[in-house]
């Protein structure tokens, strides 16, 4: 029978209590069964490792993948853009405005953009202040683990699980 982690707990925790509810004493069948538990546990954790490892190699190669399309999007962008400025000083030289052809319309569209001249001279109605606080864990992790007390903060010991 298929087992889930979760139904493998559960079976677990309702031999447990039939245990607990028996005083303690632990029949041969319950024995078998904690065991079979056991068994069925750690198999299934491998397989779940097994599937994280492949999941987090899969990950990597999209990282990859993305770095490797980011690298090519880059210049195509930077090309555009410079062709966009030559096309532009070219038209604005000839003082031509619009150019037609039969599957394309180049044409300079209106429009208008605050330019700010001067940000100092900016009325503080037209400023937004933000302001972004960040924690330093890391410094605060060195400097408990080193004796020191940090207002707000202590230390904290967690069993974090690990497939190599």
């Amino acid at each position: 029978m298929k087992q889930s982690i979760y139904n493998i707990e559960q079976e677990y925790l309702l031999l447990a209590e039939a245990i607990v509810d028996n005083g303690g004493e632990v029949t041969p069948e319950q024995e078998q069964a904690l065991a079979i538990n056991k068994e069925t546990l750690e198999i299934k954790a491998v397989k779940y490792g097994y599937v994280k490892k492949q999941l987090e190699d899969d990950i990597d190669v999209i990282d990859k993948e993305i770095k490797r399309l980011e690298a090519l999007k880059k210049p195509k962008q930077t090309l555009i853009t410079k062709l966009e400025e030559t096309v532009t000083t070219a038209m604005n030289l000839y003082g031509i405005s619009e150019i037609k052809m039969q599957n394309l319309k180049i044409s300079f569209h209106p429009s208008t953009a605050a330019d700010i001249e001067n940000e100092a001279l900016i009325p503080a109605k037209y400023k937004k202040k933000e302001t972004v606080v960040k924690i330093l864990k890391k410094e605060i992790l060195a400097d408990l683990r080193a004796g020191k007390k940090v207002k707000g903060a202590s230390l904290k010991n967690n069993k974090t699980i690990q497939f190599k």
